[in-house]
């Protein structure tokens, strides 16, 4: 699994993550573009994904279908009616959606994503529901620690020292958390890595 954490303050979404992933039973731990769990697109939306690290590469290949509306804005408007709309067709094409019966039929993938463009926040979760956040948000493995140190930050706090002090709990009760960890915001616009 691992996880994603964002935290908005003032006009900036800062987000999180690791490094770490596991296959076949072995931990591994990539700084390479293609496997960071965190994007940086070309028009400045920032992208945050945990759960499977094939869909995950997957959805990363098609940076193309992250995009703004003409106004340059992200909305949940446009990521229900154009965003996900594309992501369904690209998962259905190489056989990563499932099919859940439950009271119904109906897709589901296996992560979870976070958008962020300037202030503004939002998921698309399993079941591709949207949901806009205007605090924070924290998705994965011990997402219940860490979103109780989030709620609890304040005005005074770094909130990147928060982030790693997350991260370095999550590390120590997750086999699937672990350094270098990944930091990025949505004005800088820069990957930082903490290695120690």
């Amino acid at each position: 699994m691992s996880i994603i954490m964002a935290y908005k303050r003032n006009d900036t979404i800062y987000m999180a993550t690791d490094t770490r992933y596991i296959m076949g039973g072995i931990k591994r731990n990539e700084l390479n573009e293609g496997s960071r769990k965190i994007q940086i697109l070309d028009n400045g939306m920032v992208i945050a994904i945990t759960g499977n690290h094939k869909t995950r590469q997957m959805i990363f290949s098609y940076p193309e279908i992250f995009t703004l509306t003409n106004a340059k804005k992200l909305t949940k408007r446009h990521i229900v009616n154009g965003i996900i709309p594309e992501l369904i067709d690209i998962l259905k094409e190489y056989n990563l959606l499932k099919r859940e019966i439950d009271e119904g039929v109906f897709a589901k993938m296996d992560c979870t994503i976070i958008l962020a463009y300037k202030n503004q926040m939002f998921e698309i979760s399993k079941t591709f529901n949207t949901i806009t956040y205007n605090d924070f948000q924290s998705l994965g493995d011990c997402s219940d620690l860490s979103q109780i140190i989030l709620y609890n930050i304040k005005e005074e706090d770094d909130i990147n020292q928060k982030f790693i002090e997350i991260l370095d709990l999550t590390s120590k009760s997750s086999q699937y958390v672990g350094k270098p960890y990944l930091l990025v915001d949505t004005k800088e616009l820069k990957y930082n890595f903490v290695k120690e």
